[in-house]
């Protein structure tokens, strides 16, 4: 006959019932809430995009009032009609935010820090494309845009639904 310490001793502890029902419980949660996170961190990712292009436009808008010019030495509000003016990275001279290339007249820049145009959060560079193709689809309307290519990362004329701009001129 058992005495009533080893009894007790006999229950100390968990079963494996129940140890597999909150191993169970632990997967059905991770399954709810892993997915819920990971939307939660690409709508971040997307509002962090939409945040530093806004910062982007205000610097085109600065570099324009100084020198009468947009990236790439374009004319304000003008769209292009043919490809090959795109600046792929806007911390290049040529785009006219951080540096200068030394052709943009009465430059006062950087018109924002050195450093915070960084690469976007999928790792490709912000660009400028005076000829962005809006409606890839259709016949085609066009528009000057500072951008991210986002997630994909698919870009540099090659124009999906999955980019983020901001439109500065359009047709």
């Amino acid at each position: 006959m058992l005495t009533r310490s080893e009894n007790k001793k006999r229950y100390l502890g968990f079963s494996l019932i129940e140890i597999l029902i909150v191993i169970a419980i632990i997967g059905i949660l991770s399954a709810i809430i892993i997915p819920a996170l990971n939307l939660v961190r690409e709508k971040s990712k997307k509002t962090e995009v939409q945040n530093v292009l806004r910062q982007l436009r205000t610097s085109v808008s600065l570099l324009e009032d100084d020198s009468a010019e947009w990236p790439g030495n374009r004319q304000p509000n003008v769209v292009d009609t043919v490809e090959g003016n795109e600046i792929w990275d806007l911390n290049d001279p040529n785009a006219g935010i951080i540096a200068t290339n030394g052709t943009f007249p009465n430059w006062a820049g950087p018109y924002m820090s050195i450093g915070s145009v960084k690469v976007d959060p999928w790792g490709n560079n912000y660009f400028f494309d005076p000829y962005y193709n809006l409606d890839p689809v259709g016949p085609g309307r066009w528009a000057v845009v500072i951008g991210s290519f986002g997630p994909n990362g698919v870009g540099q004329n090659v124009y999906d639904d999955d980019n983020m701009i901001e439109i500065l001129a359009s047709e």
